[in-house]
Formats: C-alpha cells, structure tokens, sequence
C-alpha cells in the first residue's frame, strides 16, 4: 500500500487486498470504506451434467417439487431428460443446489435444509 490510512500508526505493518480498492476515486488513500461487494446471484445456470450429480430418488424429489411427471417406475434417464426438457436452468440450479445441501453424508458437514414460511 503506498500511503498509511488516517489514525493508523506508522510501525505497523500494513496489507490491504489488492483485489478490490476501498478508496473513494479522488483520494490518494484508503478510508477503511465498506467494501461494496456484489450480491451473490445465481449467473449462469449449471451444466448439463450437474443432474448425473443426483441419486435417483433425489431426481425424483426434483421432478415432484419442479411438477414433472415422473412415477416410482420412472428411469433415471427418464427423469433427466423430461428436467432437462420442462425446466428452465435457473430452475434446475436452484433445485440441484437445494438437493445437494439436504444430503445427509456420515463423512460430511450436517445437511442444510432450507423452510418455507407457512
């Protein structure tokens, strides 16, 4: 960093980031601002092959919560195909996202699991 930010004290040691300049423009430098991070959004939906990512029944929760029709006799390649057909990326981001947080696995972190208001 070139200058030393107001009310800091020169002995010490200073590393700002350099990603992301916290500086207004006009001033040589840096304020302690808040850095204006973007909001996380979904940008681009997940590739083609995220919904090999899925276990069968959770292909099949998929279908249920996206009103696909999909029975318990229905492939896994059957349920693929009719998401991949009637459903939008940003719909088939969210779910397989949703699905994989709610996994229960014995060596991982606790599942997420997300609630609706009623």
């Amino acid at each position: 960093m070139r200058n030393v930010p107001e009310g800091v004290s020169h002995k010490c040691e200073i590393w700002v980031y350099p990603e992301r300049r916290r500086a207004l423009p006009t001033a040589n430098h840096d304020h302690l601002e808040k850095w204006a991070l973007p909001h996380p959004v979904f940008e681009r939906p997940l590739p083609a092959s995220a919904l090999d990512l899925l276990w069968r029944d959770e292909l099949q929760q998929l279908c249920s919560s996206l009103r696909v029709s999909a029975t318990r006799q229905s492939v896994m390649t059957d349920m693929v195909a009719a998401l991949r057909w009637h459903c939008t990326g940003k719909e088939l981001t969210r779910g397989i996202c949703r699905l994989l947080r709610a996994r229960q696995c014995k060596e991982a972190d606790p599942e997420i699991i997300e609630r609706t208001a009623a």
